[in-house]
């Protein structure tokens, strides 16, 4: 499997208004797991991603098309920042 850490620096001032759920995905070609949390003023986006089958017989490529599209939606959830002072 492969894990990910991307961060996210927010500007002075400002907040993520909700930071986003728990996503995971699992399927017969594989798991993806994408969680984020705050640390301080930093976001910090975690993804893992595993593969089960290296090879995907010609058969099966809709459906691992299907897998890697709803992986690619929910990496693009977007945030809304939001001033830290009311």
């Amino acid at each position: 499997h492969v894990k990910c850490d991307y961060r996210l620096e927010l500007p002075a001032g400002m907040r993520v208004e909700r930071v986003p759920d728990k996503t995971s995905i699992k399927s017969e070609f594989g798991e993806v797991t994408i969680e984020y949390s705050m640390s301080g003023n930093v976001l910090v986006a975690t993804q893992i991603v595993s593969f089960a089958q290296s090879r995907i017989p010609p058969d099966k490529y809709p459906n691992f098309r299907d897998f890697v599209n709803t992986y690619i939606r929910a990496t693009r959830q977007r945030l809304r920042l939001v001033n830290a002072a009311p």
